[in-house]
């Protein structure tokens, strides 16, 4: 009985200490300057199976600078600018994926925006030293129109 006890102790006690290690190495690898090359944005009106999907592509669309301080960005897209300096934080979850569990990753920025922070390739500690990631944003509603974009940044 009292081997069991000491195994489930241990292993509770490390899948505490990986969610913190997973979260401490996705936040050191925010930090830094990012740039956008491609953002891919959804478009959905009524009819679910009708989506249309606007992708725009070039060397600089915008930027994204993490600090431990907070974020400033500056981004174009579908001819509006979108910019500000504002306060971040990142959130990590064990999620249902099929038969497994995989690590989600939040981004949350004081001004209420959120994002699904997506890390290189998604595989196991692809958050470690990653240096491309997709922001992917979904469900703005707005005037019935569902709008969803994805952000393609790369570390420089």
């Amino acid at each position: 009985m009292m081997i069991i006890r000491g195994f489930v102790f241990v292993f509770v006690c490390s899948l505490l200490f990986s969610c913190k290690r997973d979260l401490k190495q996705g936040q050191k690898s925010l930090e830094g300057h990012w740039e956008i090359d491609e953002i891919i944005s959804y478009y959905q009106q009524g009819d679910a199976n009708a989506q249309e999907r606007v992708e725009e592509r070039a060397s600089l669309l915008g930027y994204f600078t993490f600090s431990e301080d907070g974020l400033v960005y500056e981004y174009m897209r579908n001819d509006t600018l979108y910019s500000n300096n504002t306060s971040w934080q990142l959130e990590t979850e064990k999620v249902n994926s099929g038969f497994t569990k995989v690590r989600v990753f939040t981004l949350v920025l004081a001004n209420g925006q959120t994002y699904e922070c997506i890390y290189g390739d998604q595989t196991k500690n692809a958050e470690k030293d990653a240096n491309e990631i997709t922001l992917s944003n979904t469900g703005l509603v707005d005037f019935n129109l569902v709008n969803s974009y994805e952000l393609h940044l790369k570390k420089k």
